[in-house]
This record gives C-alpha cells, structure tokens and sequence, in this order.
C-alpha cells in the first residue's frame, strides 16, 4: 500500500497504528504471515478501527485474505 505523497507528509497519518498498519503490509508482502498478523493485530487492536474497506481491499494484504485470525481481525475493525 502506498499512500500519496501529500499523504505521507501529514503528521496525523504517521501514527502510531499508522505505522503498525504499515509494518503488517510489508511483513505480508514478504510472506511473513505470523508477524504481518501480529502488526494487524496491533495496528487494530490499539484502534485503528472502521477501517475494514482499506483491510479488505489492500493487495498487500491479499496473501492473508484466508487466515481465520485475519478474518477475526477484519471483524474487529467494525467494532466501535
């Protein structure tokens, strides 16, 4: 996933789930599915919520798109 330039140079989007979310794409690209989980997990479980359009659709992410815990995690993502 790559963000737009204008994007990436807003403070606000670099944060802290931000960057988990970011490190769970490149740890699924490189096919590392027990840490690109992991980072998903952080990313959503420390409040990247209502998200579930970009964990759905985001080609990096494609590789996980059949795990169970991806799956719970996407369902997360709708929770208030």
């Amino acid at each position: 996933m790559l963000a737009p330039a204008n994007l990436c140079s807003t403070p606000a989007f670099w944060n802290r789930d931000t960057f988990r979310g970011v490190g769970a794409c490149t740890h699924a690209v490189m096919g590392d599915r027990k840490q690109a989980l992991a980072w998903l997990r952080n990313a959503i479980l420390g409040g990247y919520k209502n998200v579930t359009e970009w964990v759905k659709s985001d080609p990096d992410l494609v590789s996980l798109h059949n795990d169970p815990e991806y799956e719970a995690l996407v369902a997360e993502t709708t929770k208030t």
